[in-house]
């Protein structure tokens, strides 16, 4: 998945800093496989290693970085399944999905809309 800071409106924004959660739940759904509608935590707020008491929140650009990874992670535990991920027809290039947006589905349930570059 690409990710280039110059096309993350505000990328260094914490948009999570003013709400009281401190994860949320990104569902992957990619239908037609096993697995295909899976729940994963990112954790938008974490302690400070210095200073124990202050919070810090995850910018928008560290959001997009976890979702790739995790989107990554998904792709990779796909292709190690006895099924196929792509029809060998069209080759599939995880390199080529785009993060578009990142839509709250209800309370901390979040997924992210995903666009393939052709």
């Amino acid at each position: 998945m690409s990710l280039a800071n110059e096309f993350i409106q505000n990328p260094w924004d914490s948009p999570f800093h003013e709400t009281r959660l401190s994860a949320i739940k990104l569902r992957i759904r990619w239908p037609g496989y096993p697995y295909g509608d899976s729940v994963y935590a990112i954790h938008v707020k974490c302690q400070d290693e210095i200073r124990r008491e202050t919070q810090m929140t995850l910018t928008r650009c560290e959001i997009a970085r976890a979702i790739a990874r995790l989107y990554q992670s998904f792709l990779q535990h796909c292709r190690e399944e006895p099924w196929v991920v792509e029809d060998p027809r069209y080759p599939f290039d995880p390199k080529r999905l785009y993060l578009v947006s990142l839509e709250n589905i209800y309370g901390d349930m979040f997924q992210a809309v995903i666009n393939v570059d052709p």
